[in-house]
């Protein structure tokens, strides 16, 4: 992987459990994710562990196995999510199945999945069957406080762990954290705002972790760039009204001259709150320029009239959109966004394991500086520190959708 048209080549794979699975046609309905998937006919999903995809016409690949492991909740209050995660998982490998040619289907890639439940304990026992059973790569767990869990029994056995939580302190030797960073989310939105004669960014956050790291960003890139970053209002994380915090900071960036901005740290069902105190103070991010984090990234803001114009940074949008609806074609619901996680993961495994030279998840292949492109996100790179540095567009609301108005770079190499 040393030179640069390697970053584009993810060839395909087969997923071998037992067993064959054809590949769902379309369907006609929507449900809403996690709802219980039936078989097409006579055609089964490929959702089950215990079979392996077949394409008509196609003989399976003959080569030696590498096994991937996935570990994700099938059960518990996260199930719909791990179940989604593992279709978008078998949906990657048949995407490259059906377009290379039979001569380059060197090796078989065996999917693993593995139940992590919603306990640390449930986690480490599916670390320790797929080790067990050969596993030369994890993929997963989701959430923070199981990869700690994880870890250990894969570094054991020399198994990197490729999280898809996005939590810093569930780095270890031989994890890399593929979620969405905040920070790098954060730093490209700010840049960005900065590029464009902002000098004076204000902060709207939640008192918790989360609002406190972007906070963070924001005051240490003002710091480097000489703007100025206030005021910077905090609310309880629980808070049903913030309409006091919103207009002292309106109030001060009115009576500021110069080109202000606002940095929102909140998202999800929240951001109506967020939206209720902007549209008192009569703002919107068409009159003042709001910034937002990647958790904008969904659907449900573009419900909200006060975040119109609104930006935030995320991956590549014409390439999750693509992802969404092959998805939606296949298994007639719309996933979550981080269901693309486990479909860039899914295809970075078959990427190392048909490595010409054998099966390659060392830690000089994982952080090759070219890095790699995501088919559902675009092109990223694990760093020495095992985080992925993801290359992000910047994204603004309208009112016909996300629109990209600046596109993300094209290679980590310049």
């Amino acid at each position: 992987m040393k030179s640069l048209a390697r970053i584009f080549a993810f060839f395909l794979v087969s997923v071998t459990l037992a067993g064959c699975l054809a590949y769902p046609p379309k369907r006609p309905v929507e449900p809403p994710m996690g709802a219980e998937r039936e078989a097409v006919g006579e055609i089964p999903l490929p959702a089950s562990p215990g079979y392996a995809p077949y394409a008509p016409g196609r003989k399976m690949p003959t080569g030696p196995g590498v096994k991937v492991a996935l570990l994700v909740p099938l059960s518990g209050p996260n199930a719909a999510l791990g179940k989604a995660m593992q279709d978008a998982a078998v949906m990657a490998i048949f995407d490259k199945y059906e377009g290379v040619p039979q001569s380059k289907q060197i090796r078989v890639v065996e999917l693993l999945p593995k139940d992590t439940g919603d306990t640390a304990d449930q986690a480490a026992i599916a670390a320790r069957e797929a080790v067990d059973e050969g596993a030369q790569i994890i993929l997963g767990p989701v959430f923070g406080n199981q990869v700690a869990a994880v870890s250990p029994v894969a570094r054991s056995q020399t198994v990197p762990v490729i999280t898809f939580s996005n939590n810093m302190s569930a780095l270890a030797p031989g994890v890399y954290l593929f979620g969405f960073i905040p920070d790098q989310q954060v730093r490209r939105v700010i840049e960005f705002a900065l590029a464009r004669g902002m000098n004076r960014i204000a902060g709207l956050a939640p008192s918790n972790p989360y609002g406190n790291t972007v906070m963070k960003q924001l005051l240490s890139q003002s710091a480097d760039k000489g703007v100025v970053a206030q005021p910077i209002e905090y609310y309880p994380q629980d808070s049903t009204n913030v309409t006091k915090q919103t207009k002292r900071i309106v109030s001060t960036l009115r009576a500021t001259p110069g080109n202000n901005a606002l940095l929102i740290a909140e998202g999800g069902d929240r951001l109506a709150i967020i939206n209720d105190a902007l549209s008192i103070e009569k703002v919107t991010g068409m009159n003042l320029p709001l910034l937002g984090t990647g958790l904008w990234d969904t659907p449900e803001v573009l419900r909200y009239p006060a975040l119109q114009g609104g930006i935030f940074a995320s991956a590549d949008l014409q390439k999750n959109r693509a992802f969404e609806e092959r998805f939606m074609t296949r298994f007639g619901y719309r996933p979550d966004r981080r269901v693309s996680l486990a479909y860039d993961a899914t295809a970075l495994a078959a990427t190392l394991a048909l490595n010409p030279n054998g099966a390659d998840f060392s830690h000089a292949a994982l952080t090759d500086a070219v890095g790699f492109n995501g088919p559902a996100n675009g092109i990223f790179r694990f760093r020495g520190n095992g985080v992925a540095e993801r290359a992000l567009a910047i994204i603004q609301i309208t009112p016909a959708g996300f629109v990209t108005i600046e596109p993300s770079q094209g290679s980590f190499l310049r």
